[in-house]
């Protein structure tokens, strides 16, 4: 069903969801035209949501400049994301341990679309090593921890995947 003819999908809340996904993990601060042009919206709409994000501590202002980074209050909401996820937690003592012994490093992802999304990293002391952190985001195709989730499916799960991953990549 398309979310235009979808009664119960609201517009606005995904919007102000776009917004916050245009940031990405070690950049700075975004405006608001930078922000409009990641999401398509109109830069109108960036603004009244922004406005709306900072008030809720979902973005914060950065000086005067009308620059904005998440806000504290998404770290609440991501910890209780990875909070309801009890595999991570049974899994970290032995990916550590793993790690460490191997000088390799250990991760944990699930699925999100097309996307692979980090729940935790065990890193060696090795000199070549995964810098991803908990919440990055890498492409399941070009990925090799993408590549080894998507080579451990059963053959249905993988054929019922390629129509998405064939969407994501059309023209790359």
């Amino acid at each position: 069903m398309q979310q235009e003819e979808d009664r119960q999908f609201v517009t606005a809340l995904a919007r102000g969801l776009e917004v916050l996904a245009a940031f990405r993990p070690g950049e700075g601060a975004l405006s608001n035209q930078e922000l409009a042009r990641r999401t398509g919206l109109p830069k109108s709409t960036v603004s009244r949501l922004s406005y709306t994000l900072t008030k809720l501590g979902y973005l914060q202002q950065e000086g005067e400049g009308g620059q904005y980074k998440l806000g504290l209050a998404l770290l609440a909401l991501g910890s209780a994301a990875l909070a309801g996820y009890d595999a991570r937690a049974a899994a970290a003592p032995l990916m550590r341990e793993f790690a460490l012994a191997n000088n390799v490093s250990v991760s944990l992802a699930l699925r999100d679309g097309s996307d692979m999304v980090y729940l935790e990293t065990c890193r060696s002391q090795a000199r070549v090593s995964v810098q991803l952190s908990t919440g990055s985001r890498v492409p399941l195709a070009t990925t090799a921890i993408g590549r080894a989730y998507f080579a451990g499916l059963p053959p249905q799960e993988r054929e019922a995947l390629l129509p998405l991953l064939a969407e994501r990549y059309r023209g790359d």
